[in-house]
């Protein structure tokens, strides 16, 4: 018999227990009867270590539209499962944003933080002139344009439960496994909770790991619309805050200039990092995404037609 043992680093960004967190979630939908994820079977919170079932699958090098419909299937699954008395137990995912201003507060905290950096270092210096000359007045103008669609009544109102559904937090194909059967497991729910379906998307669209193409991006949005058919703020809320999402993955990008993350990524290693390499790469990455917004477009395409 084989199977698969975790061991966790430390605790969340927000200060949840990791162990605790998936070993709840992956209880939950067991007993829900998604069995496309790992089920756990014993842990020791002592030694951060759990084990669970081996999950016989492949990496994703590349994925199509019946992925993109094997996670909406997924998605459907956690949607009706949100329904059941046991998901009333379940917090907020990590970092859940029920109302657009904690994802300001958000973003201002991961600004604040990597603008708190300081050294004579020339990435780090670069890394300070992109914050302060793109990034930052992009995301100004992206809180007006939200505000504007908004409205002032509801920037501080968290979203009525009945429009959360119960969410993975990190959904993708860097997590997910393709088994024998063509079929994706589902991993990694050490974020788990409530969330806004808005965030759903943006994340599975931005996410630095996923490249899918328009075609898949469409299926993917449109599948999302007609599960969440009822909530009539969907598409308004997802033209508000789909920019700032961008804006929250772009310092997402640049974690590895904070001391913390830098500990985890080697944490997670089998080999030494250049950190100063690293660092120049998520750079990088993080100015292309702040320029690539053709997605923006679609988002705002998708939303017309279902409004």
């Amino acid at each position: 018999m084989t199977y698969a043992v975790k061991q966790y680093f430390q605790r969340t960004a927000d200060g949840r227990d990791r162990l605790e967190q998936e070993w709840a979630a992956l209880s939950f939908m067991e007993k829900s009867g998604i069995y496309n994820v790992p089920i756990p079977l014993i842990s020791d919170s002592t030694k951060n270590i759990a084990v669970y079932s081996f999950l016989e699958g492949t990496r994703i090098e590349s994925s199509s539209e019946h992925d993109i419909n094997s996670v909406l299937n997924f998605l459907t699954r956690l949607k009706e499962s949100s329904a059941e008395d046991l998901a009333e137990s379940f917090d907020p995912a990590s970092e859940a944003c029920v109302a657009p201003s904690k994802l300001i507060d958000n973003i201002w905290k991961r600004l604040s933080r990597l603008k708190g950096i300081s050294s004579d270092n020339p990435v780090i210096e670069k890394m300070q002139n992109y914050l302060e000359e793109s990034l930052l007045p992009f995301f100004l103008e992206s809180c007006e344009d939200a505000l504007a669609l908004i409205g002032q009544g509801d920037w501080e109102k968290d979203l009525d439960r009945v429009f959360l559904t119960l969410s993975p937090s990190d959904l993708g194909f860097h997590n997910a496994l393709r088994n024998p059967a063509g079929g994706l497991f589902f991993l990694d729910f050490e974020y788990f909770g409530w969330d806004d379906p808005v965030k759903i998307i943006s994340d599975f669209m931005l996410h630095p790991a996923m490249t899918l193409t328009m075609s898949q991006k469409e299926v993917f949005l449109s599948g999302m619309f007609e599960l969440f058919k009822n909530d009539k703020s969907l598409s308004i809320r997802l033209k508000a805050l789909f920019p700032l999402y961008r804006v929250k993955w772009c310092l997402i990008l640049l974690n590895e200039f904070l001391k913390l993350d830098i500990e985890r990524r080697q944490f997670a290693s089998e080999k030494d990092i250049e950190i100063e390499e690293v660092q120049r790469r998520q750079l990088g990455k993080s100015e292309r995404m702040l320029s690539n917004v053709d997605d923006n477009k679609l988002v705002i395409a998708f939303g017309k037609e279902s409004s």
